[in-house]
């Protein structure tokens, strides 16, 4: 008998016997399913050779790779590798790559490309091209199934073609994106596994590739984007009696990579700054040079800045090429270094010119012929004062108010006064007092200092001024005695008289002396001088009438200017005889530093003669022996000037000696007595009474305030230099001169600046109270608010100068934050945390500049922190020292991965407290905390953890991150990223449970522990039994359920109207239902064979009874249809199984 014929009998029992039963997949089992439409068709002449199927092991789809062997169904098959079946390992991965484009990419998941890539399977495989293809209705012609398969080849072809830029080095900018087309037209079809740290995006077929600042070079890896459910290992499975099928996997998955270099680029900021760095200027130009020839010039900004960005990393130059307006140019070059990622800052300072007045004074004789006399230029006083409000560039800094006094300064021998580093702006000079030789000139002179260019450090301005000379006429009237004849003969006319200057003639002899007027008594007797300058005149009668005898030489000085006499005295008139010298005297008290006549308080003297008596003169019966200065503060007499005192009587000609036996207030006595001589010759220096008068001037010092100034820091003791100090009166100052204000109170007196000692000497201070404090210390210090008052007393008569000596200190505060992070549960340290520092106020020095170091929100980077940024040590430390008082915000900015993130801003008070402390700490312990993720794998009917689970946890790229088996509690996982999401999956259930579904989660990121729950659900297994004939529940069936591998029996049980339910079968076990005894009238099924599918739903296995045949009667037809129809149906199978085929079907399901 043929084997179609026992098909065909097999067929027929099959259908006579009315067996129905569901069939369930072994492992390792084939099967299939058969198409009608899918038709095998011979190439060669296009004849049909029956219908191909749709092959399948253990239900998972596999193809047929020996097309010459029969498939069957229902047969265990043997997995194993290509080479069971004799193909070479290369065209074992083209056969997996064609299965794949074959039938898994899009527009080829249709079963019919099934069937089309099966042919083209054979024809790999057997490398024959008259092999059977498979007619479907996708590709119903031969020429349509052939081009379905170029079309599969040329996505097989591309498989390892690599993208057009790939195995190269590209170059980027940091800032920048590198985007790359790929002239192959594969990189659509590819996925990104390794960025390298960079933003990789693929787009079609452009690559497009984000710089990075962290990123110095990336190697960037492509591989083909295959899902992972369709790579590993192809299975070949075998049997001795079956055909050999694949399940085809790609093991090899085609990648490439390139490498991307990127050009990391730093930041500059330059800023510029006035001297005492209190503005920032702008409109200030620098060239740049650098790398890679880089020479460029940029000026500051509104905000006096330079903002570089995109510079390559290396050393550079800046040097100033254009100053602001109103400031120097500051040449000196300053290196720097620009590194990766970090913004490097430079400062400059430009300092602004300074003024110089020159002021030169003449002395004005153009009315007295050119001659000066015994004029000098020296001892002018000017004033000189701000014409507007002096202020530096910036308008940050005051230097004098409006009208301010800048200083008062007396001309020198040469009538120079030169007022040195003035900051520019409008001045005026006056002047306030003139020496007793010079007229008061009253004029303002207006002096601008105005700058003059970045190149010019001094600007000087030069004036000129002069001072008519004091000068008056001198009459003189001649009375004489003729020679034989007593008396005096008045108004002697013809008597010359010659008027040389007397110290000219002391110096050079009568006879080289200038000759200043010649004059010649007229019949009155009378004869007037020219207008003299000041000076002492020596007069010789140098011709003599006859008979007449010649007058001694006398002297005669020209003092006070004619102006200051009424108008009849504006000429002296003296009298000249030769009666015996006498003359009156007139004590003058002076300042002896400024020669001005002290009128404030009076001073009282007594006059000794040579033989050591002390003169004594009667005037109206009262005896005079003390004479005392007229004053403001005591009028001795109604006559006479202030500060002054004319003996009443006149003395003889004589040696004298003046002794001071009163001081004035707040001068000094005499050191030793003034000693003056009335010589015979005549003085004719008269008094209002035309009587000569001799005036002495006793001058007197007055006693000095000097301060010392010592300063150091407080904490090393060393000198410090440059800090700026200011003294102002803290009440009026008076003069002791005259009562004049020398200084109002709060009027600056004197400004200064420590030297290379630390020292600050202020000397020639008038007594008086004062005020001193700090203006101005270093930077980084803070200003001593100290006032000192200095109080100058005079104690004594004798004490020249009084001493303030002042010792003060200074000091350095600075901030310090010391952090510590650990784990809260270990309380190890944590290294590589970022912290950001940041100013919580406004930050301004305290050094008296008040300048801004820090607005609210800056970053504040100290030491080597870059944009405000701090990372914690090996030992969890962060230690940021040095910083400016203040408030500070400081907060954690990147975590370590697997901690919950720190949002907490800690706020930091290192504001100063007026105190000496240096040092100002805080100290921040934190904790932080790993997250926390507890899963619990539970019984989905009750909620209760389930042992036994086999779980892993993986994440977004598919590594596993943990594996564990399930047990009574949850599963606790510390340190898993926060934010990032995570898949848990089953790799195995306990027994008795399906498989659950993955489950994605993210782990929260607010600190709460992230709950993951998964349910397994319990495997349930309906068994029906039922009437072959009308699939109704039959009851009283004895059935029994075995383990097939054991042979254990299960559960035993009768049917009935229900099904019966099992829970807690074993997946993918094998059992076996078994008919123990048939309900009456039913004949006993055979078993039925059935695997638990991994899940969770209800699984249904059916056994079908057939009712018991009853033997057929003659005359009944009862049956006889049924057996016809039997009969027919199974002709039609053995005209089914007896047709041709090179392809040898098999037993395919339908």
């Amino acid at each position: 008998m043929t084997k179609k014929s026992v098909l065909c009998i097999a067929s027929a029992m099959m259908l006579m016997n009315g067996l129905v039963t569901n069939a369930f997949a072994l492992t390792g089992t084939t099967s299939s399913i058969r198409y009608k439409d899918w038709i095998l068709i011979d190439p060669t002449d296009g004849s049909e050779h029956g219908t191909e199927g749709y092959l399948l092991v253990d239900n998972q789809p596999v193809f047929c790779v020996d097309y010459f062997t029969t498939f069957r169904n229902n047969k265990k098959v043997t997995a194993g590798t290509y080479k069971d079946i004799g193909i070479s390992e290369e065209k074992a991965k083209r056969l997996s790559l064609i299965a794949y484009y074959g039938t898994k990419v899009a527009g080829r998941t249709d079963k019919d490309w099934y069937a089309i890539t099966q042919g083209l399977l054979w024809r790999e495989i057997h490398e024959r091209d008259d092999l059977e293809w498979v007619r479907t209705p996708t590709a119903y012609t031969y020429a349509e199934v052939q081009q379905k398969w170029k079309e599969i080849l040329a996505d097989v072809d591309k498989f390892y073609v690599a993208p057009s830029f790939a195995n190269k080095t590209h170059n980027i900018d940091a800032d920048k994106t590198l985007t790359l087309a790929d002239t192959k037209g594969v990189l659509e079809d590819m996925v990104v596994v390794d960025d390298g740290g960079l933003d990789v995006k693929i787009s079609g077929n452009t690559l497009t590739v984000k710089g990075a600042p962290s990123i110095t070079e990336a190697n960037i890896v492509l591989k083909k984007d295959i899902p992972a459910s369709e790579t590993g290992v192809s299975i070949y499975y075998t049997a001795d009696d079956c055909q050999a099928v694949a399940s085809f996997k790609i093991d090899d998955v085609m990648q490439t990579s390139m490498k991307v270099t990127v050009n990391q680029f730093g930041k500059l900021v330059l800023t510029k700054y006035n001297d005492d760095k209190t503005s920032t200027i702008a409109e200030t130009s620098y060239r740049i040079t650098g790398p890679n020839d880089f020479d460029e010039t940029h000026t500051t900004d509104k905000n006096g800045k330079i903002k570089l960005d995109r510079l390559v990393p290396g050393e550079y130059k800046a040097v100033e090429t254009k100053s602001a307006n109103g400031y120097l140019i500051n040449v000196s070059e300053k290196s720097f270094e620009i590194k990766p990622n970090e913004t490097t800052s430079i400062e400059f300072t430009n300092n602004e010119p300074t003024g110089k007045i020159e002021l030169t004074k003449s002395i004005d004789s153009s009315k007295t012929n050119g001659l000066t006399g015994d004029a000098t230029l020296e001892g002018n006083t000017y004033e000189l004062r701000a014409k507007e409000r002096i202020t530096n560039k910036a308008g940050t800094k005051t230097y004098y108010e409006k009208d301010a006094l800048v200083s008062a300064k007396k001309t020198n021998k040469d009538g120079k006064i030169t007022w040195n580093d003035l900051p520019l702006g409008n001045y005026y000079i006056k002047e306030i007092s003139s020496n007793d030789s010079l007229v008061l000139n009253p004029s303002v002179i207006n002096v601008s200092l105005e700058y003059e260019g970045q190149t010019v450090s001094k600007v000087t301005s030069s004036k000129k001024t002069s001072n008519r000379v004091n000068m008056q006429k001198i009459q003189v009237f001649k009375s004489g005695e003729k020679d034989g004849i007593s008396g005096i003969v008045k108004g002697l006319q013809g008597a010359e008289f010659t008027w040389k200057l007397k110290s000219e003639v002391n110096h050079v002899g009568w006879d080289n002396a200038t000759t200043y007027a010649v004059i010649t008594t007229d019949e009155n007797g009378r004869a007037t001088t020219p207008y003299l300058p000041h000076g002492e005149y020596l007069v010789k009668e140098t011709k003599t009438p006859k008979d007449y005898i010649t007058a001694p030489d006398f002297t005669i000085s020209v003092t006070d200017d004619y102006t200051e006499y009424e108008d009849i005295e504006q000429i002296k008139i003296i009298n000249i005889n030769n009666r015996p010298f006498t003359s009156q005297v007139k004590l003058i008290k002076v300042d002896e530093e400024t020669g001005k006549t002290v009128t404030l308080n009076g001073a009282s003297f007594k006059i000794k003669n040579s033989e050591g008596n002390y003169v004594v003169q009667k005037v109206a019966g009262q005896k005079i022996d003390t004479f005392t200065t007229n004053s403001k503060n005591q009028v001795i007499t109604s006559f006479g000037k202030l500060g002054e005192v004319t003996l009443p009587l006149e003395l003889d000609a004589g040696t004298y000696t003046v002794e001071e036996i009163k001081v004035p207030d707040d001068f000094l006595e005499l050191e030793e007595p003034i000693t003056f001589t009335i010589t015979n010759q005549h003085d004719y220096d008269m008094d209002e009474d035309e009587t000569p008068i001799l005036t002495i001037k006793v001058a007197n010092a007055q006693p000095k305030g000097k301060i010392i100034i010592n300063k150091t820091d407080k904490e090393t003791g060393k000198a410090m230099t440059d800090i700026e100090y200011l003294l102002t009166a803290k009440n009026d100052i008076v003069s002791g001169i005259d009562g004049s204000i020398l200084f109002k109170k709060g009027e600056t007196v004197a400004k200064g600046k420590t030297d290379v000692n630390g020292q600050i000497i202020i000397d020639d201070l008038f007594m008086g109270e004062y005020e001193l404090k700090e203006t101005l210390t270093n930077e980084g210090y803070v200003l001593d608010e100290t006032v000192h008052d200095i109080i100058f007393k005079a104690e004594d008569t004798t004490t020249k100068e009084y001493t303030h000596e002042i010792n003060v200190t200074n000091i350095a505060p600075y901030g310090q934050i010391d952090l510590y992070k650990t784990d809260k549960d270990t309380k190890e340290p944590l290294g590589d945390i970022t912290f950001e520092l940041t100013a919580k106020e406004d930050i301004y020095t305290l050094d008296g500049r008040n300048s801004l170091l820090y607005k609210a929100g800056d970053k504040v980077s100290v030491d080597i922190s870059e944009n405000g940024l701090y990372v914690t040590n090996e030992l969890g430390e962060i230690h940021i020292g040095n910083l400016p008082l203040g408030k500070y915000e400081l907060k954690e900015v990147q975590t370590l991965e697997g901690y919950v993130p720190n949002d907490t801003v800690y706020d930091i008070d290192l504001s100063y407290d007026h105190s000496d402390k240096i040092i100002y700490t805080k100290e921040i312990n934190i904790e932080n905390e790993k997250t926390t993720t507890e899963i619990s794998k539970i019984d989905a009917t009750n909620n209760q953890e389930l042992e036994g689970a086999h779980l892993s946890l993986k994440d977004k790229n598919g590594n596993i991150i943990e594996e564990w088996i399930s047990g009574k509690e949850a599963h606790i996982i510390r340190g898993l990223l926060a934010g990032e999401k995570y898949t848990l999956h089953e790799d195995l259930a306990p027994i008795g449970y399906a498989t659950a579904s993955d489950v994605t989660f993210t782990v929260n990121a607010d600190g709460t522990p992230t709950k993951v729950t998964m349910k397994d659900e319990i495997t349930k297994v309906d068994i029906s039994k039922v009437d072959a004939t009308n699939q109704k529940e039959i009851e009283g069936a004895k059935l029994t359920l075995t383990d097939k591998e054991t042979g254990k029996v299960v559960e035993s049980w009768t049917s009935k109207k229900e099904p019966h339910r099992i829970e807690g079968l074993e997946v993918g076990k094998v059992y076996i239902l078994h008919e123990d005894l048939a309900p009456a009238g039913y004949e006993v099924a055979s078993d039925v064979e059935f695997t638990i599918a991994d899940t969770g739903e209800v699984q249904k296995v059916v056994m079908k009874d057939q009712p018991k045949t009853t033997v057929v009667k003659t005359g009944d037809n009862s049956q006889t249809g049924l057996y016809l129809a039997v009969m027919a149906m199974a002709g039609i199978a053995v005209l089914v199984i007896s047709r041709k085929s090179k392809k040898k079907d098999g037993d395919m399901s339908e």
